[in-house]
């Protein structure tokens, strides 16, 4: 079940309800006028999860080590590109260090370096801004519909905390899992502004950063699409298109050290060794 993220959520989180109803009635007293209500021990969890997740996520920024094989590769090749070297180097080359990530994680930890220098704080800050910028857009798309209210904010991040800790440090560590939240959570938020060219545009951008995070990031913005698409009509998902299209390239265009046609030789090279059914469903 471990190795299910997925799977191990929805085992866990009913089973946490039924925990919390079990307690009030056996401990609390279910028509006691002087219990607490459900609602109460659901929002404490949920507080207790945030700062968790926030303590989780500092006592990692701060730490010298890693945690997975893959991060101190896109350490270096942030080091690399920061240094005035390609992110994606030809596929006959003597080098070899790129990855099939899109550039985005690996210029955000460029930044870093050039702000903070070489060293393990600056290669995990820019993982942990993108939590920060989640939790902004969350509480922001919540406050679209519960304006002024705040236990709706608090029950829209805890809920989220609780399910991103499912998957360990995912939601900050320099991989780019932490910039496609950001994304989608920005995503989210454009679906829940005032409907205008203004949220269309925000959903491109964010559309395009999350395929320059992951190639595999447009997936997580078909049903903002359909949203869109339902709401505004067709001239909305055309503007998010257009918008998501130049965000994509950008980077290309704005330097020759990412090479598109090198990321897309490397994809096609990867691409031709199938997909396994067991990391298929882990992954979903």
């Amino acid at each position: 079940m471990l190795g299910f993220p997925v799977l191990l959520f929805f085992a866990i989180f009913p089973l946490t309800l039924a925990v919390a109803a079990f307690l009030q009635r056996q401990f609390l007293g279910q028509t006691s006028s002087s219990g607490i209500p459900l609602i109460t021990i659901a929002l404490a969890i949920g507080v207790a999860a945030i700062a968790g997740h926030l303590w989780f996520a500092l006592v990692y920024l701060g730490s010298p080590t890693f945690t997975d094989h893959i991060e101190p590769n896109a350490a270096i090749v942030s080091w690399i590109f920061a240094q005035g070297g390609q992110i994606y180097h030809s596929v006959d080359a003597a080098e070899r260090y790129s990855f099939l990530y899109g550039p985005v994680p690996y210029i955000a930890t460029s930044w870093m370096y050039a702000l903070l220098g070489g060293g393990s704080l600056a290669a995990k800050l820019a993982g942990f801004i993108s939590l920060l910028v989640t939790f902004l857009c969350i509480i922001l798309a919540v406050r679209q519909w519960f304006s002024g209210r705040i236990i709706p904010c608090l029950v829209a991040l805890g809920y989220f905390s609780l399910a991103a800790l499912l998957f360990k440090n995912n939601s900050f560590w320099s991989k780019p899992d932490s910039f496609l939240l950001a994304s989608a959570a920005i995503g989210l938020y454009s679906c829940l502004m005032r409907p205008g060219r203004y949220s269309w545009v925000l959903c491109g951008i964010a559309l395009g950063i999350a395929v320059n995070a992951k190639i595999t990031g447009a997936i997580y913005f078909l049903p903002y699409l359909a949203w869109f698409f339902d709401r505004d009509g067709f001239r909305a998902v055309l503007v998010i298109s257009l918008a998501a299209g130049v965000t994509a390239l950008l980077p290309y265009w704005s330097t020759e050290q990412v090479s598109l046609v090198n990321y897309l030789l490397w994809l096609q090279s990867a691409g031709s060794h199938g997909l396994s059914n067991l990391l298929l469903v882990q992954n979903l």
